[in-house]
């Protein structure tokens, strides 16, 4: 099985119409996403693999008028 990287640090969230309302709904919030990247191996078999913990880089948002999230981990603590 062929290894797998996926360094991606930062998760551009673009809109089909330039809304600023949009964008923004989430600057006041403290959410967390849980991303997974899905995919085909070379017989077909789809799997998940997760990529990381992202927040919304407040600063990034407000200057590019899109929303930036930054990965802030790369690993789930189960407690």
């Amino acid at each position: 099985m062929r290894k797998t990287q996926f360094p991606i640090k930062y998760i551009f969230e673009y809109f089909k119409k330039n809304n600023d309302k949009e964008v923004k709904k989430e600057l006041n919030k403290n959410t967390k996403r849980y991303v997974f990247v899905k995919y085909k191996d070379e017989i077909g078999n789809i799997s998940y693999k997760f990529i990381g913990i992202y927040i919304l880089d407040k600063e990034k948002t407000l200057k590019e008028n899109i929303r930036v999230w930054k990965r802030v981990e790369t690993r789930i603590n189960f407690v």
